[in-house]
């Protein structure tokens, strides 16, 4: 689990690196209402602190966050009030005990170790979607896409203090990385702290992932969307 001090550093970072998280969440609503136009409920899997769900509770009547993260749900549902929250390791068959008209995934199943991983979440996502829902995901790199050793850096300035995070990404086989982020933290009042994680990431294909899609009983289609570097798949159950 995270110490509350790094999901706060964690949230300030992503919000300082330009991404429009509520331009992001638009589309995916617009995507979610081509497919569900009559979509009131939606589940964010790998919510995160919310970033994108509170704007996406503003589309939708019925939403609830779910992460591994207790803690990033904590601030999520700090963030978005009444945010109903669910604690899922998407890694591991899910039994959310309701279903939605819409399920989405923005750029979390990199988190997933392999293929059949892949195809075992799909499949139990179908499984809590109301007739005509909807998947939406967003994938992440390739395995052409990544630049092995690949250095990044980012510095924030905020009221009290600044944050730096310095990261090196390695392929440690041929489809997985490690990342290795670093973070110093200097604030008026505490001083100075840091703290470093570690994580593994899987690249998959989009052939992998439409393979999976498709093993796991979805009709899949993958979208360029401006905004979403790897685009977005939409996928439904078939039949």
């Amino acid at each position: 689990m995270y110490k509350d001090d790094y999901v706060e550093t964690y949230d300030l970072l992503m919000q300082s690196r330009g991404k429009d998280f509520k331009t992001q969440a638009l589309d995916v609503a617009r995507v979610v209402r081509e497919h569900a136009p009559d979509a009131e409920s939606l589940l964010d899997l790998g919510t995160g602190t919310g970033l994108h769900l509170q704007f996406l509770a503003e589309q939708f009547d019925d939403v609830v966050g779910a992460d591994y993260s207790e803690e990033m749900l904590a601030f999520a549902a700090g963030r978005i009030e009444g945010l109903k929250t669910l604690r899922v390791d998407f890694r591991e068959e899910i039994d959310l005990g309701r279903k939605f008209d819409a399920i989405t995934s923005l750029c979390a199943i990199p988190h997933l170790e392999s293929a059949d991983e892949f195809e075992a979440l799909i499949r139990g996502l179908l499984k809590h979607l109301n007739p005509g829902g909807v998947l939406v995901i967003e994938p992440w790199y390739d395995g052409d896409g990544f630049n092995d050793g690949h250095v990044a850096s980012d510095l924030m300035t905020k009221e009290d203090g600044a944050i730096v995070r310095l990261s090196h990404a390695r392929r440690i086989a041929d489809d997985r990385i490690e990342m290795v982020v670093h973070y110093a933290v200097a604030d008026s009042g505490a001083g100075l702290r840091d703290f470093t994680e570690k994580v593994q990431l899987t690249l998959f294909t989009r052939e992998q992932l439409a393979a999976g899609f498709a093993a796991a009983g979805a009709v899949a289609e993958h979208q360029e969307i401006d905004g979403f570097p790897w685009g977005l798949w939409v996928a439904r159950a078939a039949g």
